[in-house]
């Protein structure tokens, strides 16, 4: 077991300690120190208690040099033969030292030291060493290896200058497990774990277990010192292979307490937002007023959206509100199914805001609402393009209370728009917007209504019904969407034709292009997808390919007798739009651009799409990005262009794609492969407030976690009995802090 040893005093001062001393008031930890580790968030004690190892390995110790192995760790007791500074080429100086045990010799060297190392290391001193061991030009070495104390009666009494080949007389060999922690700069790892041994040393005896023991006991999870004592200071039973997939009861802990304390804030705010009051519909006449509309549509409604169109018109016959996620896949007709929602509130005499992440998509719900319901449900556009005099004219009738969808961008939460009867908010492509813009949105749209008992006026909240074509796993739901109830849409319209996908290399880019040169003969349309807008040096990114520089040579080359243009985020609005409407009405045949159009673009003649560069980019945005082709009764196809010639795990990604068209396997698969920070995109990469707990590897505990905090506030929605009186310090002392974390996705 490694414990290094802590200072005896281990604290600067006598004055209580607790899990909030500052880490400055720990010796060892001088200005310096103390502003590099407040960098890393490491300001108090608990901070180094919670510093978890991010993986173990086995150190040998009392092993001969002789049967050491390169890669291995060792703890050696070495005599120094030689000792000293050598100047490289660069004019850089490095430390040096020959040592030797009974068996062999080895190098020591410091690249990076201190004068004092001098006066540790010179011919004749005996040291302890320890690290990994390396082999160069046929010698071990050992880099940076950590110094511990030496004591003569350690070792065997017979010189240590020998050349015997085992180690007759010494220690048997041991084997002891070493915490590898992320490395922060500055700080020696020996010295780090030396300083979190005596944060746990000095404040053992005053930490306090937010855990209820009823949940200690229920799933034998170890108390709060024991378990930080086993995750830092842990010995060779249980196995090292444990330790490093998450396994022990000590790790299974905090992963446990993670997921449960933050289900908590979840649920205590889901219960607050049912504390609120909104507007209600009879479901009776909400459910014909429905199936009305829907006999209209140019199409039938699949099982599953006539599933989730009930459960929404069920949540709305409550007088609470309404907070409800519906996913599907791409093209499974999730627009049409709030709609036919919308037109229950509507009739009611309320108005619904639609809020859509672009302009073009908000100009697109525009149109299908007049195509799909031929002017029966009343509809306006509010964008940033909307002209002063056209938007008073549509602020008058809101104003006069006329039931009306308002279809908007960002541009509905602006100040100058003023809604009268808000009763449903509608938020499209959920993840291109954040928590606070949907509150901001629910809390401008209240509005007072006399309906209490005894006359009093009450305040009104819309319901949010919010949207996305991006299939969340549920882990992910759970905690970025944990408040809101879940809604999935898994089937396709009838006569939807799956799209075919085919991973493309450098020796077929022609014949691919050739076909999509027959697609096009044939009257359709295609994209080409490109990782970057222009070319770029950085490191990693020299060899993507940008749509600015490769479209003009693409055109020429390939579609000379067509219409290529260019689409991508920085071109201003007017512009973006222009092109969009080009393509939509066909006048272009290609449209060469970024990812700007992963969401909502709807091209029914666009058949074709490449996607530069696939490798690059995670399943479930290859899924978004080949969704918007094969929207027409023509049949899709979709060619992922990839450079990577061998079989490795990018390739390996992509064919997990050409087997499956379904969104929420490859969600699920996406998660697994690349973790919750890049799944969810650069807006969202590094928000999940977990340290210890991982979504993909602990979504079991993630579960259990959910119902054990509900059954807590189910029984007791207060935490008043003695059993919960840790989470209620939680609550008081961490929760308002960490519910910060809910306004920033």
């Amino acid at each position: 077991m490694f414990m290094p040893l802590a200072d005896k005093s281990n604290t600067k001062s006598s004055k209580s300690v607790t899990s909030n001393t500052p880490l400055s008031e720990l010796n060892g930890v001088g200005p310096k120190l103390r502003k590099t580790l407040e960098e890393k968030g490491l300001k108090v004690i608990s901070d180094f208690l919670y510093y978890f190892p991010k993986r173990y390995e086995i150190q040998r110790e009392n092993v001969a040099v002789s049967l050491l192995k390169p890669g291995e760790r060792a703890q050696l007791d070495v005599q120094i033969i030689s000792a000293r500074k050598i100047r490289t080429r660069t004019g850089k100086t490095f430390f040096e030292a020959q040592a030797v045990d009974q068996s062999s010799t080895i190098l020591l060297k410091w690249f990076y030291f201190y004068p004092s190392l001098e006066k540790r290391i010179f011919p004749g001193s005996k040291i302890r060493v320890s690290g990994e061991i390396k082999e160069f030009r046929g010698q071990y070495e050992m880099v940076h290896p950590d110094l511990a104390a030496y004591h003569a009666s350690d070792s065997a009494t017979k010189p240590l200058i020998e050349t015997q080949t085992t180690q007759v007389g010494a220690p048997s060999p041991s084997e002891s497990l070493l915490p590898v922690y992320s490395d922060i700069e500055g700080l020696h790892p020996n010295k780090l774990r030396g300083l979190i041994a005596s944060a746990h040393k000095i404040s053992e005896s005053n930490l306090q277990d937010d855990l209820p023991p009823s949940l200690l006991s229920k799933y034998k999870f170890p108390a709060l010192k024991n378990a930080l004592y086993n995750i830092h200071f842990p010995i060779l039973s249980p196995e090292i292979d444990d330790l490093n997939s998450f396994q022990t009861p000590s790790q299974q802990r905090f992963i446990f307490e993670e997921f449960f304390k933050f289900q908590l804030l979840i649920q205590k705010k889901k219960a607050s937002l049912l504390r609120d009051y909104s507007p209600r519909v009879v479901f009776e006449n909400s459910l014909s007023i429905a199936d009305g509309l829907a006999k209209d549509l140019p199409f039938e409604l699949t099982l599953s959206q006539t599933q989730v169109l009930r459960e929404i018109l069920l949540d709305l016959t409550n007088s609470h509100p309404m907070n409800r996620l519906v996913q599907g896949d791409v093209g499974s007709g999730k627009t049409a199914v709030a709609l036919l929602a919308s037109a229950a509130l509507i009739a009611e005499g309320y108005q619904v805001a639609f809020m859509a992440p672009t302009e073009i998509l908000a100009r697109q719900h525009l149109v299908s609402v007049s195509t799909l319901f031929q002017g029966k449900l009343k509809s306006v556009l509010w964008v940033g393009g909307t002209k002063t005099r056209e938007r008073l004219q549509i602020q008058e009738r809101i104003d006069a209370g006329e039931p009306l969808l308002i279809i908007g961008t960002h541009a509905l939460i602006e100040d100058q728009l003023k809604f009268k009867k808000l009763g449903l908010v509608i938020i499209d492509e959920q993840h291109r917007f954040g928590v606070e813009q949907r509150a901001t949105l629910r809390k401008k749209g209240a509005f007072k209504d006399d309906r209490d008992s005894r006359g009093k006026a009450i305040t009104l909240y819309p319901h949010v019904l919010v949207l996305t074509a991006t299939p969340i796993p549920r882990t992910l739901a759970l905690t970025i969407y944990g408040e809101l109830d879940v809604s999935s849409i898994r089937e396709l319209p009838k006569g939807r034709a799956p799209i075919r996908t085919k991973i493309a290399t450098a020796n077929n880019f022609a014949s691919v292009y050739a076909f999509v040169k027959e697609r096009l003969e044939a009257g359709e349309q295609a994209y080409v997808i490109f990782p970057l807008i222009e070319t770029s040096t950085k490191e990693g990114f020299e060899k993507l390919r940008s749509v600015v520089s490769e479209s003009a040579v693409l055109a020429s080359t390939y579609f000379p007798s067509f219409v290529c243009k260019v689409l991508h985020g920085q071109m201003p609005a007017e512009e973006k739009d222009s092109v969009m409407r080009e393509f939509k009405e066909g006048r272009i045949h290609v449209l060469c651009s970024t990812t700007v159009v992963e969401v909502g673009v709807d091209v029914p003649n666009a058949t074709t799409m490449i996607i530069q560069n696939a490798e690059r980019f995670g399943l479930s945005q290859l899924h978004q990005l080949r969704g918007r082709v094969g929207r027409g009764s023509k049949q899709g196809y979709c060619f992922l262009f990839t450079e990577t010639q061998s079989q490795g795990t990018a390739l390996e990604r992509l064919s997990i794609l050409e087997k499956s068209t379904d969104g929420f396997v490859l969600a699920e698969k996406d998660l697994t492969l690349r973790g919750p920070g890049d799944f969810l995109g650069t807006k969202q990469t590094g928000v999940l407030p977990f340290k210890f707990a991982d979504l993909a590897r602990d979504s079991k505990w993630l579960f259990v976690a959910r119902d054990e905090a509900t059954a807590a506030l189910t029984n007791d929605p207060d935490l008043n009995s003695p059993e919960h009186y840790g989470l209620r310090r939680f609550l008081n002392h961490e929760g308002n802090s960490r519910d910060q974390y809910l306004k920033t996705l």
